[in-house]
């Protein structure tokens, strides 16, 4: 943890968290209201470092996340997503929210596609601000996505993320979990820059609404082109945990 932190980070820590909890109660609110029509669900999270496509955005610290989810029964879904507590662009203190909808159906052979789209919005950092689609594969145990945004992080430029996440049954509450992720500059700062990979291998324990979830993270870059500057990686080994309701 840093030994020095100026006031206004601190006031501007208090804001992000009160910002981020309207902006969950609000969803939270939506999501009631047609859980009649649907399935609603939410959780809250604790991990020891948030990391998102090999860049570490807690910079170490832990980070308080809550999520929301509501699944409707002709396959269309939404939900959202608050973490009070970031470091971005050498700032503490900035929350981070997402807002996300999309429809997901159910083929013969068991295979089910999805489409969908996504805005994420930082607090005190509105030029990070960024909008996403994406199209989804996904089997039992396996998915596929492909993302597109044509502003990643605002002045990073148009990029395409593709991941595939997969998990496999040991026991009856334990699971082995693989995330791998490669992301591709197209146009702007980011095609002069080398692609970046990232990988999550964890093993998760199910004890009921909880889950616990200890994981190694790497991140590598590969191709021609020069590193991206400001980028951290994130801590080698992530510890989570999860109570959902």
């Amino acid at each position: 943890m840093r030994l020095f932190m100026y006031p206004y980070y601190r006031d501007e820590s208090q804001q992000s968290i009160v910002r981020a909890v309207r902006i969950a109660a609000a969803a939270a609110a939506m999501l009631a209201a047609h859980s009649s029509h649907g399935q609603a669900s939410a959780s809250v999270s604790l991990t020891s470092e948030y990391s998102a496509r090999g860049q570490s955005l807690s910079d170490g610290r832990a980070s308080p996340q809550l999520s929301l989810s509501w699944d409707g029964v002709q396959g269309w879904y939404a939900g959202a997503f608050a973490a009070p507590r970031l470091t971005l662009a050498r700032r503490t203190g900035v929350a981070k929210m997402v807002a996300f909808g999309g429809y997901a159906h159910r083929l013969r052979s068991g295979l089910s596609w999805e489409a969908g789209a996504s805005s994420t919005v930082f607090s005190d950092l509105r030029g990070y601000n960024y909008n996403e689609t994406w199209l989804g594969l996904a089997s039992d145990r396996l998915s596929a996505r492909l993302y597109y945004a044509p502003a990643y992080y605002g002045y990073f430029g148009r990029v395409a993320y593709a991941e595939l996440n997969g998990f496999h049954p040991i026991g009856e509450r334990i699971n082995l979990i693989a995330h791998v992720g490669v992301l591709h500059g197209l146009r702007g700062l980011t095609a002069a820059m080398r692609d970046r990979i990232d990988v999550r291998l964890a093993v998760g324990v199910d004890a009921g609404p909880c889950n616990v979830q200890l994981a190694w993270l790497g991140t590598t870059t590969f191709g021609s082109g020069r590193a991206a500057n400001g980028f951290r990686t994130p801590r080698a080994l992530a510890v989570t945990a999860t109570y959902s309701f």
